[in-house]
């Protein structure tokens, strides 16, 4: 583990190999499908339907889990299967060092397919009461082929220059100078550090976990015919809050049963978030 977090110093990120059993991993994608029959609380998913650049939002079910960018949110509210997949595992246990305190997952996406997503480093978009006290775990839930819209992610870009929108903000601010060419710009501060993109081939099971400022996507040629499927969820600190608890005056850290506390703000107040 020593090793593991001298390494994620350095680079930004770390990979754990078969940290999820496999039938687990399965489960996980049956939760999918029992989300959609009504056996676990519905999900809502986003992405952009029909080829179009209009984002949408609707309830989950199986033809737009194919969208463009199609994410299906928060699955780890109502999935003990996925909930078992990140806290009875080392990703817990190494989360829990580098953030000194107990781990709150907060947010999770899941994924079909490949997100195409351009690179952009998550203290931009994912917003933490403390931007840097944030990290994420990318779960392979079947071997990941080339060409399906892998994981792309830039080794040491977390050390990059900041990017600062209105010269103050880590988040993202529309209509700025920064906000032109955001992802290009990543590209280009890397590039002058010497640093080049990897892409990431998992086996099933494999967990690779990145900190806020590591500049990650989805791979751009993304073959529509071949799947990928993956679910990442997103940490903090117990101690630390995401925004929405703010934004939205509603903030519930629930005690998981493996383990560590959740929370998400798709989570209506008085739902059920196990069935």
């Amino acid at each position: 583990m020593a090793e593991k977090i001298d390494f994620f110093i350095d680079e930004g990120y770390v990979i754990f190999e078969g940290a999820v059993d496999q039938s687990l991993c399965d489960e996980i994608r049956k939760d999918v499908d029992r989300s959609i029959s009504g056996e676990l609380p519905l999900r809502h998913i986003e992405g952009f339907p029909g080829g179009g650049r209009a984002k949408e939002r609707a309830v989950l079910d199986k033809e737009n889990l194919s969208w463009g960018e199609a994410k299906l949110l928060d699955l780890h509210a109502t999935s003990k299967n996925a909930q078992k997949a990140f806290f009875e595992t080392d990703i817990k246990k190494f989360l829990e060092i580098i953030f000194e305190d107990e781990v709150l997952s907060f947010a999770s996406l899941t994924f079909k397919h490949g997100s195409t997503q351009p690179v952009h480093q998550d203290s931009t978009y994912v917003k933490v009461d403390s931007p840097l006290k944030f990290a994420a775990a990318w779960l392979a839930l079947e071997d990941i082929q080339p060409g399906s819209g892998e994981l792309e992610y830039i080794p040491g870009s977390h050390k990059m220059e900041e990017t600062l929108f209105n010269e103050k903000s880590k988040w993202f601010v529309p209509n700025t100078s920064e906000a032109e060419n955001y992802s290009q710009n990543l590209y280009k501060k890397a590039e002058k550090l010497g640093l080049k993109s990897e892409f990431f081939l998992p086996k099933k099971g494999d967990v690779l976990i990145w900190s806020a400022d590591l500049a990650h996507g989805g791979a751009q040629d993304a073959d529509r015919s071949k799947t990928r499927w993956s679910i990442v969820s997103h940490f903090c600190p117990l101690s630390n809050n995401p925004m929405y608890f703010y934004a939205r005056n509603f903030g519930r850290k629930i005690k998981s049963p493996f383990g560590g506390y959740f929370s998400s703000k798709e989570s209506k107040e008085g739902e059920p978030t196990f069935k």
